[in-house]
């Protein structure tokens, strides 16, 4: 294998650090749901301030009932309209800015009787309601999630952990 050097990219292209991101929305494209799959979005974002600036990331949002609420949320954080009736279009996004809470989640692994038996990290994501208004400033911890009744997965108390 040969490789010209010069052309490929920087490892640090990406985000790779959990944190709060002011990030800019550069692209969103539709991607088309395969069988029984809804449709997507795919996110493309730009990290605007901070020593991560220029690294990018994505996220996907699924064009579902059920993924209404983090839409909304993500609606609301950039200053759009989340009221009354709306056609919503993958356009409606690109170009606006928002902090983007990048996190380390974390799967539960199961054994072959259903049972848990640990945890493992998956790779970051971007949190499910993870989105504030720029006016709002970063969240001030990683664990900060959206404010009440935002929508979104409730936290798991170390108590419900089973070992």
């Amino acid at each position: 294998m040969e490789v010209e050097w010069d052309d490929v990219e920087a490892a640090q292209k990406y985000v790779s650090e959990p944190g709060s991101y002011h990030s800019k929305c550069i692209s969103n494209e539709l991607k088309k749901g395969q069988g029984d799959w809804a449709d997507q979005w795919e996110l493309t974002w730009e990290v605007q301030a901070g020593p991560a600036k220029g690294q990018t990331f994505r996220d996907w949002m699924t064009l579902s009932q059920g993924a209404l609420p983090r839409i909304k949320v993500l609606y609301s954080r950039v200053g759009l309209e989340t009221t009354g009736k709306a056609k919503l279009s993958a356009a409606d996004v690109v170009g606006k800015e928002c902090y983007v809470l990048f996190e380390q989640g974390e799967k539960r692994i199961k054994d072959e009787n259903g049972r848990w038996v640990g945890t493992g990290e998956w790779r970051l994501r971007v949190a499910f309601a993870g989105f504030r208004a720029i006016e709002d400033g970063p969240h001030t911890s990683i664990s900060q999630g959206p404010p009440a009744g935002a929508g979104g997965p409730e936290p798991i108390a170390e108590d419900d952990v089973p070992f």
